[in-house]
């Protein structure tokens, strides 16, 4: 599954996204493959343009199971291109299943109205 909204939807500075997702089957690995787009929509590339440079993403899966609404966590990404993977637990169902991504600048901009911080994810 492709994740494909637009743009309208794009995190800016220190903002986030919660992204429902389909609940998997007890035992069961989800990862998503994670994947920085520059302003055009295209992935970025080593580079030492500013933007390239300060841009910055976190991003990680959260299950809250469905017995005892505690949530479990995935490890945190923050590469451009990177995966993150949740094992569903056996002994306990979950009840929801999210995708977060968050705009973590490494420098402050004064302006955060123009800091977007676009992505693409594929979920496995």
């Amino acid at each position: 599954m492709v994740i494909s909204s637009g743009y309208s939807s794009v995190p800016e500075n220190y903002g986030f996204n919660a992204i429902k997702l389909e609940i998997p089957k007890a035992g069961k690995k989800v990862t998503v493959d994670f994947r920085a787009l520059d302003a055009e929509g295209k992935a970025f590339k080593a580079s030492k343009d500013k933007m390239v440079r300060t841009i910055g993403y976190r991003y990680g899966l959260v299950g809250v199971t469905a017995d005892t609404d505690e949530c479990i966590y995935s490890p945190m990404g923050e590469t451009m291109n990177g995966k993150v993977s949740l094992q569903a637990p056996k002994s306990q169902p979950l009840k929801a299943l999210y995708l977060v991504v968050m705009g973590a600048p490494s420098n402050h901009s004064l302006d955060p109205s123009s800091r977007r911080f676009p992505y693409e994810v594929r979920v496995k």
